[in-house]
């Protein structure tokens, strides 16, 4: 136990550095709120499939033949 409590002593940030770190992760994730498809001059290529589902998830597939 005393050991323990040396290597506390040692490290007084570690504590502080935990609980900000679990403090952080509590904090919500700001999204990209962008256009979708993003505006661009870049032509999209007509093969390209996309959409959004009913739970707001944005897709876009393109067929994929490689690798074989």
């Amino acid at each position: 136990m005393m050991h323990l409590c040396r290597n506390l002593l040692r490290h007084r940030r570690l504590p502080i550095l935990i609980i900000a770190g679990l403090l952080a992760s509590l904090l919500p994730a700001s999204g990209w709120e962008g256009n979708w498809p993003p505006e661009t001059d870049i032509p999209v290529d007509p093969a390209v499939v996309s959409g959004q589902l009913e739970n707001g998830l944005r897709y876009a597939i393109l067929r994929n033949t490689e690798p074989r």
